[in-house]
């Protein structure tokens, strides 16, 4: 998710024209369980039409395990999987129908060949500390435990039902009292009653006691999906220690020609080049050497090589750029960032001044047909704004490329939409004290390498926001904005379980950041009879809520 420190306006949009929509029962499948040797159960999946006119479908799967046909509504998904050896696999079937709204879409397919449970577990922890492992099996069966007889202790509990109630669940936990002694401890748990034969074994467990690091990190595998001879692209895998003592990163092996891989401190960059590669699948596994007791850490990635084609927008691919949350509507004047592929062949390009142009990096964005200004793009995605001028309702995005048209996804826009925008430590505010120091303060606990400190009844907060709409005077599409407010807002303070217990203010000033495009501030006096590390904030627009945020009141 990316925030840039531009901010823009975008043009009008017009009434979409009448068109299917495609939605489907479910985005995924799985997983499903299959003994080694078998074919899985054929899945089903529903279409349906959201819109006007009739869908014409058509659909592709992304392994050759994987089959896919079309019988009237229905999408109906086959698991070739006999030849398949014990493990799990994934693949994709797409549905189509380039007339609808909201297509394509993908129907993620899991399928686990043989047992999902482990032969043996290996758990790292320190003294006093505790690890946790998960497992999947396809139904509730009966596990008992054996603990070793000193030291550590092990514990198996369900964790709920997996993806659509597909499979459970379970988390195995070992933890060791702050005495123990560094060693390991070994004990074991027994599964009875799946109804996959190959889950029900004895399973063994060793506790790892250690005072030195222990590696940890995410994502736990990296996939690229970068069109032929387009830019190159780069992920990060980010390390933490679940330890004693300061982890090391120290080399990595196993990267192939197409994989550059670099250690920036506590952060592995994976770069992925497709030049000179044909479409198709390239895969590798990364050890990255560390000081850890759990040794390497062991990274797969994959890079899918695409044919190329048009850009592609996901379904429920365009999302504010402060919380990023799914299916929400978007206000005019709202800073958007669009998810999908080949949405550019080059490398990310940011615009450097306003005001902006509707084509950066090859790509224009359209809003209702009307062409948006666009202020990041990059293969994967797209910041622009929604048009202060568009009408509430419903409205249709798409992407152009290089003169190449892209799908078309559809999006809710209400009048306002407000959303605090976030810190990104904990659930803490994007907001600044007045304090006369370099950087800003922020208003949360004092924290190591900020400038940070809780605020004081009496002082005037400025909260950051997206969505808060349209402006008076009338704020003008890819212009710095100047000092333009909206209204009426109110700033609920310290709101319990009880919707009505927070406390409200007025702002001072609740408009455009002077200087910017598309962000919004509310300056804002703390009121008094409010303490804690932890004070929950949210916007009130006339009935309207912002998302909640919290800041430090001492």
């Amino acid at each position: 998710m990316i925030l840039h420190n531009l901010f823009l306006c975008s043009l009008l949009g017009g009434l979409a024209a009448a068109s299917p929509k495609l939605r489907l029962s479910t985005a995924a499948v799985g997983p499903v369980f299959v003994n080694p040797g078998q074919n899985g159960v054929a899945q089903v999946v529903t279409a349906s039409n959201a819109g006007d006119g009739s869908l014409s479908l058509s659909v592709s799967a992304s392994a050759s395990w994987l089959g896919a046909s079309v019988s009237g509504n229905f999408v109906q998904i086959a698991l070739n999987t006999a030849a398949l050896a014990r493990g799990k696999y994934t693949g994709v079937v797409t549905v189509n129908d380039p007339n609808a709204v909201d297509a394509p879409q993908n129907i993620t397919v899991t399928v686990q060949v043989g047992s999902g449970v482990p032969d043996s577990m290996d758990l790292y922890l320190p003294p006093g500390g505790s690890a946790k492992a998960n497992f999947l099996v396809p139904n509730a069966p009966t596990i008992t435990v054996t603990n070793p007889a000193s030291g550590a202790k092990f514990s198996v509990a369900s964790t709920g039902n997996g993806s659509f109630a597909f499979s459970q669940s379970y988390e195995v936990e070992a933890q060791s009292p702050a005495a123990t002694a560094e060693g390991d401890y070994t004990g074991s748990f027994t599964i009875a009653g799946s109804t996959l034969a190959g889950d029900n074994k004895t399973v063994p467990v060793t506790a790892h006691v250690t005072s030195q690091p222990i590696a940890a990190w995410a994502p736990a595998s990296v996939q690229f999906r970068i069109a032929q001879n387009a830019a190159k692209q780069t992920q990060y895998v980010a390390f933490t220690n679940g330890g004693l003592g300061s982890l090391t990163l120290a080399s990595v092996m196993g990267a192939p020609s197409w994989l550059t891989a670099a250690i920036q401190g506590n952060l592995l960059a994976l770069t992925a080049d497709p030049s000179g590669l044909s479409p198709g699948t390239n895969t590798a596994t990364i050890q990255v050497a560390t000081n850890a007791r759990n040794g390497a850490a062991s990274i797969p990635v994959e890079l899918d090589v695409l044919a190329t084609g048009p850009p592609v927008t996901y379904y429920q691919g365009v999302l504010d750029n402060a919380i990023f949350q799914s299916g929400d509507p978007l206000a005019p004047g709202e800073i958007a960032a669009l998810f999908g592929e080949q949405l550019s062949s080059n490398a990310p390009t940011q615009a450097a001044a306003l005001p902006l142009g509707t084509t950066l990096g090859g790509a224009s964005v359209f809003v209702n047909d009307q062409p948006a200004p666009v202020y990041y793009v990059s293969a994967g995605q797209i910041d622009f704004l929604i048009p202060y001028g568009a009408a509430s309702g419903d409205a249709v995005v798409r992407v152009d490329r290089d003169g190449q048209r892209g799908n078309r996804v559809g999006i809710k826009i209400a009048p306002v939409a407000p959303r605090l925008m976030r810190l990104g430590i904990g659930g803490y505010a994007m907001a600044v004290l007045p304090d006369p120091t370099p950087t800003p303060t922020f208003p949360i606990p004092a924290t190591p390498g900020l400038y940070s400190r809780p605020a004081k009844a009496g002082e005037i907060v400025v909260f950051y926001a997206l969505g808060l709409g349209q402006t008076t005077p009338l704020a003008s599409d890819g212009q710095a904005a100047t000092a333009a407010q909206v209204g009426p807002v109110q700033v609920v303070f310290g709101e319990s379980v009880l919707p009505t217990s927070g406390v409200p203010v007025t702002p001072q000033y609740a408009g455009l950041t002077p200087g910017l495009v598309g962000l919004y501030q509310v300056n804002v006096e703390v009121p008094a009879g409010l303490h804690g590390d932890a004070v929950p904030v949210y916007l009130n627009m006339n009935g309207v809520f912002s998302n909640r945020v919290n800041i430090a009141i001492e």
